[in-house]
């Protein structure tokens, strides 16, 4: 941003109407132009936000440290297999759409800078550990003072306040601190979790949403907020039948390997080849017919298999004859049948 256009919209200049229209019309795409966004987060959940309002019409300035790089400069792919920090593939997917600025924190002059846009800002989002906003001068209580229209978005892994808020982590951690890491693994082996940093990809679809409802309500009353998001909270959402069983009937979850609780078979069975597999999975009674029309599994031709709790009493013997018959089979050829 240069100075003059800076300077005409730093303090507070009301966000346009533009923006979540509330007449009913064609939609243009762009649901959030006019907001403005000021983006400290780093790796993935704070800027997948951030980055989904720039996609969709927000100004967003990212602020970055050059002396603290962010992880995702670090992660491949790079063009060429070069490394290059800015040439980082899940940089650019997590940050394109914004604007970009290096601040350093620890400075006086970095911190006024840094003052300076959340003052310009109508949102601010930041992913650090509890209390470093504070210490920056930046947390909420400080800058909604002057600026009660501010609205804040804070998602760290466990929340602002409890006993485990200042445990720092990424998606990984969540993963394991939520339950996902040992229920999505092998009942035989150690803890291996889910693909990816799970908590990371699940955070912003409650964050966008969360936003925009702060933003709706800042139209009514011209007031801000902040929002605390747990990365940890979020991701449990996504166990409530699990939690509820245990909390209710008093089951506990084990590990589940490739079972399913709304499928039977269900699994990857290896095909002709070095290391070559199919997935199969058998969810209603149509398809455990079409599945009975080609494979051998006599021994699992009773009427009473049509039911799929039937199939999951007895999921182990049907998966190791499924992959008896699978094994001699040409993948492509079985996958086209």
């Amino acid at each position: 941003l240069d100075d003059a256009a800076a300077e005409a919209g730093w303090h507070g200049a009301p966000w346009p109407d533009a923006g979540l229209a509330s007449e009913v019309g064609e939609r243009s795409g762009e649901a959030f132009s006019g907001l403005k966004v000021v983006d400290f987060s780093w790796v993935a959940a704070g800027p997948m936000t951030a980055k989904a309002l720039a996609d969709h019409g927000a100004t967003v300035v990212r602020v970055e440290s050059a002396t603290r790089l962010d992880v995702c400069r670090r992660l491949p792919p790079f063009p060429n297999d070069v490394i290059d920090f800015d040439q980082s593939w899940w940089m650019a997917n997590v940050n394109s759409s914004k604007l970009g600025s290096a601040l350093n924190l620890a400075t006086p002059d970095g911190l006024a800078l840094a003052r300076r846009l959340v003052d310009w800002a109508d949102v601010v989002v930041e992913s650090f550990t509890p209390g470093v906003m504070e210490r920056f001068g930046l947390d909420y209580p400080t800058v909604s003072a002057e600026h009660p229209d501010l609205i804040m978005l804070s998602t760290c892994l466990l929340g602002q306040t409890g006993p485990h808020a200042a445990y720092g982590g990424f998606g990984s951690h969540g993963a394991a601190i939520s339950g996902f890491q040992m229920l999505t693994s092998w009942p035989d082996r150690p803890p291996t979790g889910p693909s990816g940093p799970y908590t990371d990809v699940i955070t912003p679809r409650f964050a966008v949403p969360a936003l925009t409802a702060a933003i709706l309500e800042r139209r009514r009353s011209g007031l801000g907020q902040h929002i605390d998001l747990s990365q940890v909270e979020a991701a449990m959402h996504f166990l409530e039948p699990l939690i509820l069983d245990q909390t209710v009937n008093g089951r506990t979850a084990e590990p589940a390997g490739h079972s399913s609780r709304t499928a039977a078979p269900h699994g990857v069975y290896p095909t002709a080849g070095v290391e070559r597999y199919i997935a199969i999975a058998v969810e209603t009674t149509e398809q455990w017919e079409a599945l009975r029309a080609v494979a051998p599994l006599d021994a699992f031709a009773g009427p009473q298999f049509a039911e799929l709790e039937a199939r999951r009493a007895v999921a182990q013997e049907l998966s190791s004859a499924l992959g008896a018959w699978t094994a001699g089979q040409d993948g492509r050829a079985l996958e086209a049948t």
